[in-house]
């Protein structure tokens, strides 16, 4: 009966042992899942920065570019008021020599 009762002792014993063998199992599988889905959302939130960076670039460069057009356009802008200016002056020019000329004919007519 005591052999009896030590075995059965020893059996519990065991089992208890095998319990928390499962349990320590169970504890580190849920911790390495934890680490896991740890993991997955550092990665997908890296893709998420990533992507964000991305689209700010196509927007950096998308804004470059209509900056230099609108830079071209002003200067195009520029170029026709100089020539405008240019041929406004050619133009008084013309005329103040015409009436200059005028003049002269005038004061010949005159004398």
């Amino acid at each position: 009966a005591v052999e009896e009762a030590e075995a059965r002792a020893r059996a519990a014993e065991a089992e208890a042992a095998a319990a928390l063998l499962q349990a320590v199992a169970g504890r580190e599988a849920a911790q390495a899942a934890a680490a896991d889905a740890s993991a997955a959302q550092r990665a997908a939130e890296a893709e998420r920065v990533a992507e964000v960076e991305r689209e700010r670039e196509r927007l950096r460069q998308e804004v470059v570019a209509e900056v230099k057009a609108l830079e071209d356009q002003v200067a195009a802008v520029a170029d026709m008021a100089m020539e405008a200016e240019q041929a406004l002056e050619a133009e008084t020019a013309r005329r103040v020599r015409w009436q200059a000329a005028a003049a002269r004919a005038e004061a010949r007519a005159e004398a």
